[in-house]
């Protein structure tokens, strides 16, 4: 009945897109934008579809382009920041996330990803405040402990590096690599870690051999 309905033609593009049926999704949110180039959403919508079809760029324009009409609409920045992190632009995400935080301070997956970048450009005190704030926001992940440990374990605070990778093993315990980190830990803090490379060779982890070599005869 209403065929050049911005709204319902961006909302069959987020059903289309959820059912895995990008390129038609792609073409209900083309004809969004069609008729109405200053609905900010559907230019949201597209970058989300853009980043499942693997065009990063694309997605990145529409994202832009969303937050150039709505410069409150915080997922937009939200994912930028997430488009930059995997082109190891974490300074350039870093300004997105605060952007994100500015406007919703209670989005715990926004101080997640800051403390990634934090890490990455080895800012540990800013990184740890930002992981503890997504904890206490509600975020308890495998990968957050898993990273709260890493940098834990780079400012030598090794104890607690220990107290999040039983976390981190306690959600996953199959987890190869927290099995290493948390044997590397304990080494690191004076205790015997050997048991725990000897369960992330058991299950994979292909830096364990050498570490068991070094530190368990």
């Amino acid at each position: 009945k209403y065929p050049d309905d911005e709204v319902t033609l961006n909302s069959m593009a987020a059903l289309l897109s959820k059912k895995g049926d990008y390129q038609t999704a792609l073409s209900y949110s083309n004809k969004a934008t069609t008729a109405d180039p200053n609905y900010f959403q559907a230019y949201f919508n597209k970058g989300l579809i853009y980043n499942k079809l693997n065009d990063p760029k694309k997605a990145l324009e529409n994202f832009q382009k969303c937050v150039s009409l709505e410069p409150a609409y915080y997922e937009a920045y939200y994912g930028i920041a997430q488009l930059l992190i995997a082109e190891n632009l974490h300074r350039q995400a870093l300004e997105n996330l605060d952007k994100v935080i500015a406007i919703k301070n209670d989005y715990k997956q926004a101080y997640y990803l800051r403390g990634l970048c934090f890490a990455f450009l080895k800012h540990n005190g800013d990184a740890i405040r930002d992981y503890n704030t997504a904890q206490q926001l509600g975020l308890n992940s495998e990968l957050l402990f898993t990273n709260r440990a890493i940098t834990y374990g780079e400012t030598g605070n090794f104890n607690k590096a220990i107290s999040d990778l039983n976390a981190a093993i306690a959600i996953n315990p199959q987890s190869a690599q927290c099995f290493y980190l948390r044997g590397i830990a304990k080494l690191q803090s004076g205790n015997n870690g050997c048991n725990d490379l000897l369960q992330a060779r058991q299950l994979g982890f292909v830096n364990a051999e050498r570490a068991l070599s070094a530190y368990c005869h």
